[in-house]
């Protein structure tokens, strides 16, 4: 099952199909287990994996409701050096990279793309969690909001 976020990018993904995005989730043990508790998947590198351009994109999507920062510890490892692992690997032609929505004002949410890099460099200097405005000063960019959903045109340099 998918959380609002990640629903919202889905169904961002989804318009995007119209210009020539190709997208598909990787689903995880937490969406397997849905289904039966005995049931456990390899561990994914990223929740999308989209495709424009001659471009690939990583998408890991995060979100928290809490305030005022985001807690590093919903960040997995193995998140952050598969997705370095390919922004290296690829050859400028793959992005590897965090969506972390800031969902604690309901009246004001907030996405920000954030480099699988510079998330590692806070977790190997022992910060616990990140303020949000901190989030926003170390972000790539910021993923305008509209109603209902995300631009994402940004993103793909669309």
């Amino acid at each position: 099952m998918l959380n609002r976020f990640e629903y919202e990018i889905r169904r961002e993904l989804d318009k995007l199909q119209k210009i020539g995005v190709y997208y598909f989730r990787l689903y995880d043990t937490k969406t397997f287990r849905q289904v039966s508790e005995k049931i456990i998947a390899i561990k994914q590198p990223c929740d999308f994996i989209a495709i424009y351009n001659g471009k690939t994109y990583l998408l890991e999507l995060k979100s928290s409701k809490l305030s005022p920062s985001y807690k590093l510890k919903y960040i997995k490892e193995h998140q952050i050096k598969s997705l370095i692992e390919a922004n290296r690997s690829g050859n400028g032609n793959v992005v590897g990279t965090f969506l972390i929505s800031n969902r604690s004002n309901v009246r004001n949410l907030k996405c920000y793309v954030v480099s699988p890099e510079r998330i590692n460099n806070l977790v190997k200097s022992g910060a616990k969690s990140i303020k949000w405005e901190h989030l926003k000063k170390i972000s790539l960019m910021e993923i305008p909001r509209r109603k209902g959903g995300w631009d994402l045109i940004k993103l793909f340099n669309i």
